[in-house]
């Protein structure tokens, strides 16, 4: 029985340090290496609601992207929301980190680790590169969005009840 805590221990915290994905296959347990991938998250908010993104027209997302190689989160943040809608920041403050969902794709296991920056803007929005549709979002909009997404606003209302 110890042998079994000791061995469930240790999964567990592989798992939680977000490297490794534990699954069972019949009888053996199987470890997957999960790519953490380092994304710059904008939260633009006007008197619309706070800007959203999407790259199909159904589903929606905060602007921001992969920071590149020595690239700073905040740099990420502010070129993926010039690159997709065409803003220029005119300000940003970091808000908090928020480590997404682990999603299984053709090259493996990965996650987005973002760092959310509330950004101030200039400019009208538009569909720029990938992007195929822009919004602005209420609390209570009938829109789809992703869960990060979802998990992100919930904690910048929380946020901004305190």
């Amino acid at each position: 029985m110890d042998d079994f805590r000791q061995i469930s221990s240790r999964l567990t915290r592989a798992f939680h340090a977000g490297e490794t994905l534990i699954s069972q296959t019949s009888s053996k347990l199987k470890a997957t290496r999960i790519r953490t991938r380092r994304r710059g998250t904008a939260l633009v908010e006007s008197e619309q609601g706070i800007l959203i993104v999407s790259e199909d027209g159904l589903r929606f997302s905060l602007p921001g992207g992969a920071a590149e190689k020595d690239e700073l989160w905040i740099e990420a943040a502010i070129r993926e929301l010039r690159e997709e809608t065409g803003l220029k920041a005119a300000s940003a403050i970091f808000l908090f980190s928020h480590m997404g969902d682990i999603r299984k794709r053709s090259s493996g296991h990965s996650r987005n680790h973002h760092k959310v920056f509330l950004i101030q803007a200039e400019g009208i929005p538009k569909p720029q590169q990938e992007i195929k549709a822009i919004q602005f979002y209420q609390p209570g909009d009938a829109v789809k969005l992703s869960n990060s997404t979802q998990i992100i606003l919930e904690r910048y209302r929380m946020l901004q009840s305190e």
